[in-house]
């Protein structure tokens, strides 16, 4: 056995990376995930005794599609305090070590997230570079496989747009990072949004790389900012930011380009649209979400000849 690990810029592309590693058959109990959670709404919500219900509007529509779908697949989830990082949502055997709950995991209280993960036979450098990206607000998914599993548990992570994490590390040194230090003090809710925005036109670019934008950042950005203004528009009010809403505007982009449903009218594709999205996220609220899907369906425009962009 061997432990893959994929960091995520978004909590929604972790779960679905995590959800798309149990369709090919591993076993829940040997996946984990631990996500920073710097606002603290996850843990929050999960502190709520009805937290699961999809009555408690309180907790948040999206919140609480998000929370019910990895409660659905993995084991124990919880919000933690990890000294250097801060608050996170964790389940699964890394969750299980860094509380203490496992034989595994002595020692791993003492070396925090980076312990954890060098007990669980990632290479010293690497675990670096993963304690370093969920500090900075990211995504870890961690699973143990057989090695004839690994290629496919390596396609799984890419498909659902883990960060190229030696690339992703380049950059913090290029901007004055020399290695991950457990004391150092946790980014703040508005230090993880300006670690986001610093990589919108890269993550954006591979998130919508079925469209060809990825040889063209400047185009993925004009995209990727209609969407915000979209967003700022129509959800505003709400207290949720674009980042939860995103995997809908890119789930509408990818519709839009999907041959099965070329020519197809939005009240014909609807159904079809929602059964999928609910599969890919049990509990959650279509309706909540189909204006953003709606939106960057419809913005795929087709021109002459009858070729979609």
């Amino acid at each position: 056995m061997k432990t893959i690990a994929g960091l995520f810029d978004s909590l929604d592309h972790a779960h679905a990376a995590v959800r798309a590693l149990g369709d090919l058959g591993l076993a829940h109990s040997e996946i984990s995930l631990v996500a920073h959670d710097a606002s603290g709404e996850y843990g929050q919500a999960l502190n709520r005794a009805d937290w699961g219900k999809t009555t408690a509007p309180s907790a948040g529509a999206a919140t609480g599609a998000v929370l019910g779908g990895l409660a659905g697949l993995l084991a124990g989830l919880g919000a933690l305090v990890i000294p250097g990082i801060g608050p996170v949502l964790a389940a699964g055997p890394l969750g299980s070590a860094l509380t203490g709950r496992v034989g595994s995991a002595v020692g791993a209280m003492g070396g925090g997230l980076l312990g954890a993960l060098a007990g669980m036979g990632i290479p010293e450098t690497k675990a670096q570079y993963y304690a370093e990206g969920v500090r900075r607000g990211g995504a870890l998914v961690t699973v143990r496989v057989n090695d004839n599993m690994e290629n496919q548990v390596q396609d799984v992570m890419r498909r659902h747009y883990a960060v190229d994490i030696e690339r992703r590390a380049e950059d913090w040194r290029r901007r004055g990072w020399t290695g991950y230090n457990p004391r150092s003090e946790p980014y703040t809710a508005e230090q993880v949004a300006e670690e986001h925005r610093a990589y919108n036109v890269a993550s954006g670019a591979h998130a919508l790389g079925n469209t060809a934008l990825s040889s063209n950042p400047e185009n993925a950005s004009d995209i990727m900012e209609s969407y915000r203004q979209h967003h700022r528009t129509i959800y505003g009010t709400t207290s949720h930011s674009f980042e939860t809403y995103r995997p809908a505007y890119e789930y509408g982009r990818s519709l839009r380009n999907d041959a099965r449903y070329r020519g197809w009218g939005w009240d014909r594709l609807e159904p079809e649209a929602r059964r999928e999205w609910e599969r890919r996220y049990p509990n959650s609220a279509w309706d909540e979400f189909k204006a953003a899907v709606r939106h960057a369906w419809e913005d795929v425009k087709e021109p002459a000849g009858g070729e979609r962009r």
